[in-house]
């Protein structure tokens, strides 16, 4: 039986060939996704660990005696203070952590130099920051403005995702050493000591600290107690923790997808090679091979081809998927790279046992009929079930000749054959409908973000300006000669003020006061308190409830009136803020109305200490941010396509063994090779045709299931699939059908009537 199978996959090598691709593609697509998720994990683990990423966070308006002396008296592993404000630097917006030298808790990871003043590897990317440059820092009074030399790059666990801010490390002697050269060391201690906001807790029970610290601060009566914030509620830790629940989410998708396709290609090759293995199987049987080991044979025969398969994907599923969404991580977190790539045997072996026990059990259920016959009956052909359609089929005209035959040979084939036509029509219908979702990742990432750059705000150059900066009046008045230049058409100026947001969950949010009917932008709040939808969903909030903010050890409250869909500028959209958020630090921006953006009115923006930027590189900037995305969609594409080959080239090569006697016997009858052949593209092509319509109906489904669950923080997702992508996807499933059969159309010409025809008596 062994050399039997030699012979057998010696003659059908391609065939088979396409099982060991469909179920490597499978498996790699599985173990590339757990593998990622493993790699990611044990990467944060060790980010973490190596940080010493605080349990606790306790926000002050400031700090009292009490204050320190009730936290000294908890039962804590590690207790420090530091000081954190937020400001700017350079021209961009800033967190800024201030620390003593010799702290523990929550240390930055540096990439390159040394501790004093560190800023984040993508800040230092983007703004062209090295060791040794000048940065302007800015924080709100009493401290305000000072230029600090950067000494180091660094990545900082509580700040990850960089992409609305610059992190700022700052050792408390590089600060106020600058800020105040002239106090002695003591005095400059004891002015950071007050200064400090927060209280950095290290514990293995922070719950039960974070009860009591609540306990004892409800029943106080003044205290200046912001939150308090465990490790699990931070949003850089809530985002990269959602990575690694997206991965694994991602292996019920793809993977799943392409082994019910895989599934469906076994049980297709399979099935005709245990049909025309029936008189072997007689053999087998009347020289008294047991049931037993005819049916393990055949089980096995398919479980082997889809284990060499499997073993491939395994192998380089962790070197291609990990890798390709690193891209994605890099560019959108301030992560260090990966510590090394993880395998993970026990799912290996879950997917290999999943392709292999499915093969074995269709290769067991196709040979138990044949193996429950007695032996003459094997060695017999099955009897034909399809004569009440070949009388039909075979009608003649009033001339005598045959009337559409080749369309009616189609039919008949798809109609005798349902099993096999309906397992054409999901996997080609399942590769088409990832085909749709990969041109639909793409097109909804650009819909996206023309919504919010074409349609929702309407300027030519975006600027802003720190609140505490002098040359905030300066700013308002360059505009206004601008105007009177004729160097701009209109401006107008907003505030956006940064708070920490609080409803069933906390976040880190923008506060965007709009002049109210404004002429730039089609978000008009009204009077009323808008929120971007995917602000309301990470808050967990819903119209009608409050949002409570905080801002330099200040508290306020909104009430929510609506959500709105926003991409990439998210936050709580008001129109009057006068009053309501006096005090706190905000950013002073204007967007202006030109025709020509040049280098000098940039330039003139940028003199006073502005950040201006034109529409255009605003949305390059966007393009930077979510390119990770195209990586993904080239993924999708590439598998997707070779997945629709494979199954295509499968089935087609399939058709014509299958087809064999009957093409000998329409060549007997005297039919034309173009007439044979029409039958055969004709039946491929309607059922193409079929999964055409049914991929391009699935398509948007899967592409609203695939963005939900790799969705990013830096963009909401405005789905939408323009016509041209579904032309392309259906013509790209047509023309590979049509292309690859009419390659094996050529075998038509080689095939042997006469064995042909003999080879089932």
């Amino acid at each position: 039986m062994g050399r039997m199978t030699a012979r057998d996959i010696a003659k059908n090598f391609l065939q088979y060939l396409s099982m060991v691709v469909i179920n490597m593609l499978a498996v790699t697509l599985f173990c590339g996704f757990v593998s990622n998720a493993l790699t990611l994990d044990r990467t944060l683990k060790k980010y973490y660990e190596d940080s010493n990423l605080t349990d606790i966070i306790c926000q002050f308006s400031a700090l009292t005696e009490n204050d320190r002396t009730f936290f000294e008296t908890l039962d804590t592993d590690a207790l420090e203070y530091r000081l954190y404000s937020e400001g700017s630097a350079g021209k961009n917006s800033a967190k800024i952590y201030v620390c003593a030298t010799d702290n523990k808790i929550s240390l930055p990871v540096i990439a390159e130099g040394e501790r004093g003043v560190l800023v984040d590897k993508h800040v230092s990317e983007r703004d062209g920051l090295s060791i040794g440059s000048e940065l302007d820092v800015e924080m709100p009074l009493p401290l305000g403005t000072t230029r600090l030399v950067v000494t180091g790059i660094m990545t900082f666990t509580e700040a990850a995702a960089t992409h609305t801010y610059s992190p700022l490390y700052i050792d408390f002697d590089a600060l106020f050493e600058t800020l105040f050269p002239l106090l002695p060391e003591n005095a400059r201690q004891n002015l950071y000591k007050n200064y400090c906001n927060q209280i950095l807790i290290k514990t293995p029970s922070p719950q039960n600290v974070k009860d009591v610290i609540n306990a004892y601060y409800a029943q106080a009566e003044e205290h200046g107690l912001v939150f308090v914030s465990s490790r699990d509620s931070m949003e850089s830790v809530v985002m990269l923790n959602g990575e690694i629940s997206q991965s694994v989410k991602m292996t019920c998708v793809f993977p799943v997808i392409f082994m019910l396709v895989s599934a469906l290609v076994v049980l297709s090759t399979i099935s005709p090679l245990i049909l025309r293995e029936r008189t072997n199987i007689g053999t087998l049987k009347s020289i008294g091979i047991k049931n037993s080991a005819i049916l393990l044979h055949y089980s096995l025969f398919g479980a082997v081809l889809c284990l060499i398969g499997g073993v491939i994907g395994v192998i380089i599923g962790p070197l291609i998927i990990p890798n390709v969404l690193l891209v994605k991580y890099n560019l959108i977190y301030s992560i260090p790279h990966f510590v090394g790539i993880v395998y993970s045997p026990v799912w290996s072996a879950v997917a290999l046992l999943a392709v292999c026990a499915s093969a074995a059990l269709i290769g067991l259920l196709v040979c138990f009929k044949a193996v429950r016959e007695k032996p003459a009956a094997c060695m017999r052909p099955p009897p034909p079930k399809e004569k009440f359609i070949i009388a039909k089929i075979y009608g003649r005209s009033r001339k005598g000749k045959p009337r559409g035959i080749s369309q009616k040979m189609a039919v008949r084939n798809i109609i005798v054959k349902p099993a096999r036509a309906v397992m054409t029509v999901i996997g080609v219908t399942g590769c088409l409908a990832l085909l749709v979702c990969s041109f639909g990742i793409g097109d909804t990432v650009n819909n996206s973000i023309d919504f919010e750059l074409g349609v929702q705000f309407k300027y030519d150059v975006s600027a802003a300006f720190a609140k505490e900066s002098e040359a905030e009046a300066d700013f308002l008045t360059l505009a206004e000669e601008l105007k009177n230049e004729k160097k701009i058409d209109a401006y107008e100026s907003y505030k956006v003020f940064y708070m920490s947001a609080k409803a069933e969950n906390i976040k880190d949010i923008k506060i965007f006061a709009l002049a109210d009917n404004s002429m730039f932008t089609t978000i008009n709040p009204g009077g009323k308190t808008l929120i971007s939808r995917s602000v309301a969903d990470d808050l967990k909030a819903e119209i009608g409830e409050i949002v409570t903010l905080s801002a330099a050890g200040r508290q306020y409250s909104l009430t929510i009136d609506g959500i709105i869909e926003t991409a990439f500028t998210k936050g709580i959209f008001l129109t009057d803020t006068d009053g309501l958020f006096d005090g706190s630090f905000y950013t002073l921006g204007i967007w202006l109305k030109t025709d020509n953006a040049d280098e000098e009115l940039l330039g003139r923006l940028n003199s006073l200490g502005g950040n201006a930027n034109t529409m255009a590189k605003i949305r390059e900037d966007v393009d930077k941010t979510i390119s990770s995305i195209t990586a993904i969609r080239l993924t999708m594409m590439v598998f997707s396509i070779t997945l629709a080959v494979t199954v295509l080239y499968n089935l087609s090569l399939l058709n014509i063994k299958e087809r064999t006697r009957d093409i000998a016997t329409m060549k007997v009858l005297g039919f034309s090779t173009g007439e044979i052949a029409r039958s055969l593209l004709y039946e491929i092509m309607i059922l193409v045709t079929l999964c055409t319509v049914c991929g391009l109906f699935f398509g948007y489904p899967i592409t609203i299931l695939v963005m939900t669950i790799n969705k990013i923080e830096a963009l909401t997702f405005i789905y939408h699939i323009k016509s041209i992508s579904y032309l392309i996807s259906a013509i790209i499933s047509l023309v590979t059908a049509f292309g690859i059969n009419f390659l094996f159309l050529r075998s038509i010409k080689k095939i042997n009537m006469t064995e042909s025809l003999k080879s089932i008596e």
